[in-house]
């Protein structure tokens, strides 16, 4: 009776042993699978690339440089020195698909960016912006995503932001964006406060030390959510927007045109997958209706209190 006790124990033991095995290897898988880039793969190579192009991936695949953009969140930024955002996702997915590890260049700010791609110490760039003078030194790629620019104003600013009264304002640009460009060869009679970042820009105008930031709707909702600005709204939307690309160095044909096959091998799938991970733009939206309509919000609640209270004395004298 007892040895039967005991193998029926050893057989629940074992049973709940396996149980507690296939629990934790589904939920392994589970959790790699959803830390990946979306649509991790390989490529067969051979027949994706030319000779010339896979020979030079061959002479080159352990010195290809890259540079995140260190502070344009949820696209492009540093978190921790580590590279996050959708075009790192990207760049994973590149390195996947090639078999290659990219060499990360840091930089402190986007113009150091430039000025290594100007100098050919860097080889990659994502989330930029395709103008006449980037052209001169650089390679693009078709666009992986279009984004409007926009101008953040206080939520209490009743002004109709007309192209009149937009050539009368401050406004708060990032250093050698395209749009900081843009304002000034549309606008040329607002003001510009040069700042290092998009969170720059809408802290400035957050503490009244600029009219305005201009900034895009993905990454004002970002920065809004994270940091608990709450008292600015989209004011206006530009007519400027922003195609955002992969871009090498014009000295590196070969390797524009493997990102340009990368590209083209990413479905429709992948691409919204990598988005929908990062981009939550409905956040600034609720930022500005609670902003804009805060102190009615107040006068409301303080009239439900003082309901209440009366209630309660009346019922309980």
């Amino acid at each position: 009776m007892d040895n039967h006790r005991y193998v029926k124990r050893l057989n629940c033991i074992h049973l709940y042993g396996v149980k507690a095995a296939v629990n934790f290897t589904f939920w392994f898988f589970f959790i790699v699978l959803l830390n990946s880039p979306a649509g991790a793969q390989t490529l067969n190579l051979d027949s994706l690339l030319t000779a010339e192009e896979l020979n030079w991936l061959e002479n080159n695949k352990t010195n290809i440089r890259y540079a995140p953009n260190p502070a344009w969140p949820p696209a492009d930024y540093l978190s921790n020195g580590i590279p996050k955002g959708f075009v790192s996702d990207y760049v994973k997915l590149f390195e996947e698909m090639l078999g290659v590890n990219f060499i990360k260049m840091y930089s402190y700010n986007w113009t150091e960016v430039l000025d290594g791609l100007q100098k050919s110490k860097i080889d990659v760039v994502g989330g930029i912006h395709k103008t006449g003078e980037r052209e001169d030194y650089l390679l693009f790629t078709q666009p992986v995503k279009t984004i409007r620019a926009g101008i953040d104003t206080k939520a209490n600013n009743r002004h109709d932001l007309t192209n009149e009264y937009i050539n009368s304002m401050n406004l708060a640009c990032v250093k050698n964006f395209a749009s900081t460009d843009f304002i000034r060869n549309e606008f040329s009679g607002a003001g510009i406060k040069i700042a290092e970042n998009d969170l720059e820009t809408l802290l400035l105008t957050s503490y009244d030390n600029a009219d305005g930031a201009v900034t895009d709707l993905m990454t004002a909702s970002y920065l809004v959510e994270k940091y608990g600005i709450s008292n600015l709204k989209m004011g206006a939307l530009l007519d400027f927007h922003w195609k955002i690309r992969f871009a090498t160095s014009a000295e590196l044909p070969e390797l524009h045109s493997i990102l340009c096959k990368l590209l083209q091998n990413i479905s429709e799938e992948q691409h919204k997958a990598i988005f929908n991970k990062w981009i939550n733009v409905d956040s600034f939206n609720k930022t500005f209706q609670f902003a804009e309509y805060k102190n009615l919000i107040i006068v409301v609640a303080l009239l439900l209190l003082c309901l209440v209270v009366t209630v309660f004395i009346s019922f309980f004298p």
